[in-house]
């Protein structure tokens, strides 16, 4: 899997980002939030992706690529390290499963139940 990574290039009132994310409007909506500049445009380029499995609709490693543009006025690349992933990450809760199932006398199983419990992602 590849480690979150951003382009991100400040000119003006704009910010333009290329980056592999599974929810370019939270990275739009997150670097106008981070920037205080909300009437800024940010174009949001969506790179292929390789693997994300959630971990990509969270904007924190785009709103740094921006921030840091801005302040050095010029394009910046970050790349994270896959110890800074692992470190500052957001991971899924725990669940709960409940299962039961039920077998006729030739061990096929003819009932199942099953019941899940857990925050959504987007749960903070």
């Amino acid at each position: 899997m590849e480690p979150p990574a951003a382009i991100a290039e400040v000119k003006g009132d704009s910010c333009e980002i290329w980056t592999a994310t599974q929810n370019p409007q939270a990275v739009q909506q997150a670097v106008r939030c981070r920037t205080q500049d909300p009437q800024q445009n940010v174009i949001c380029n969506v790179t292929l992706l390789g693997g994300g499995f959630g971990r990509k609709s969270k904007p924190d490693y785009c709103v740094e690529a921006a921030l840091l543009a801005k302040q050095l006025n010029k394009p910046v690349k970050v790349v994270w390290s896959r110890e800074d992933d692992i470190r500052f990450d957001y991971y899924h809760s725990v669940a709960a499963m409940y299962m039961k199932a039920a077998t006729d006398d030739k061990g096929m199983p003819v009932a199942w139940l099953q019941r899940s419990t857990f925050p959504p992602i987007l749960f903070l």
